[in-house]
């Protein structure tokens, strides 16, 4: 859906940039892990989508959605606001619309957002209080490793989109002034991610998803005809690369540390522990799953009392590993 999607967005000259898109190692890895990042990305997308083809209500509603996927949802829908705006420019002309697709965003959003808050008797689930609230130099640090990783991971993407943007920046002042007005909300974007610390593993790129959407779109708009097969040659052979180097190192550190995997530890807890026992661990998902215990989770995602008042370990713990029972 998220290939239709890009399809359906670029020009027929761009639309070359599906290939090494469908080649990304990370997006794929994404999709498949059950994680929301794929369903993310897809609302974000659609919400561009209706808001440019000015279906109001449809916008307001996907827009909730949205929100509604993450505890941090809310964020991103108003970032695609802006860059719709910046995009547009004609914010006069449309300002009833606007102002519609806003209400009917907060009529679905705001009975959620209570009822959530309702249910776990704070504004936000566990894991924003597990994960994000802390002191901010832990989160700056993990932020700023987070972004260092993603940089790192699509070097070769950012230079090909650097360069595309440069070759296009022609014309008038007021054209040029524009497509820099236009990497505002990507920008913040960023600067959030920071805020917030990332995700919970360094070297994933979870949070970047609907930004690394972005710059394929922007590289697809950007190179045509010789450049666009030169781009097109460099890309693909750095995610054939990449896909390998991922495969080797993932089934190394597999083996390395978890012969037989979660499913083997956790069953073997099932055959050594009484049933009216509660295991305490981290690793809460195959291991409450498989062994079939009662699970106490350290890090405080399933457990209010951790995720407010866990005691505070030490930033080389790593995101979402800082506060536990």
């Amino acid at each position: 859906m998220i290939m239709a999607l890009l399809f359906a967005v670029l020009p027929d000259r761009g639309k070359w940039i599906i290939i090494p898109f469908a080649l990304d190692a990370n997006l794929v890895r994404l999709a498949l892990s059950g994680t929301e990042a794929i369903l993310h990305l897809f609302l974000a997308v659609v919400l561009f989508l209706l808001l440019s083809s000015r279906r109001t209500k449809s916008a307001g509603i996907v827009a909730a959605l949205l929100a509604a996927t993450r505890a941090d949802g809310a964020v991103l829908v108003g970032l695609i606001a802006l860059f719709y705006l910046l995009l547009r420019n004609d914010f006069a002309n449309t300002i009833r619309e606007n102002i519609l697709a806003a209400l009917i965003f907060l009529i679905l959003y705001v009975p959620f957002f209570i009822v959530r808050w309702r249910y776990y008797e704070y504004p936000f689930p566990n894991t924003y209080y597990a994960k994000v609230q802390i002191p901010f130099d832990y989160n700056l640090y993990f932020g700023i490793k987070y972004l260092v990783n993603f940089l790192r991971e699509y070097t070769v993407v950012l230079v090909v989109w650097l360069v595309g943007f440069a070759l296009t920046l022609k014309g008038d002042s007021n054209s040029i002034l524009r497509r820099f007005l236009l990497l505002i909300s990507p920008a913040l974007f960023v600067l959030y991610i920071i805020y917030v610390g990332g995700d919970t593993g360094s070297k994933d790129v979870r949070f970047f998803v609907p930004l690394i959407f972005l710059l394929y779109v922007s590289i697809g708009f950007d190179y045509q005809g010789r450049l666009a097969k030169i781009a097109l040659a460099a890309l693909c052979a750095f995610f054939v690369f990449q896909s390998a180097m991922m495969i080797k190192n993932n089934l190394e550190y597999m083996d390395k540390r978890f012969p037989g995997g979660y499913k083997a530890i956790a069953l073997k807890f099932k055959e050594a522990i009484p049933h009216d026992k509660v295991l305490a661990v981290t690793a809460i998902g195959n291991i409450g799953y498989y062994s079939d215990l009662k699970i106490l989770d350290l890090l405080g995602l399933a457990d209010v009392e951790i995720a407010h008042n866990g005691l505070l370990t030490e930033k080389r713990f790593g995101k979402g590993h800082v506060k536990t029972g």
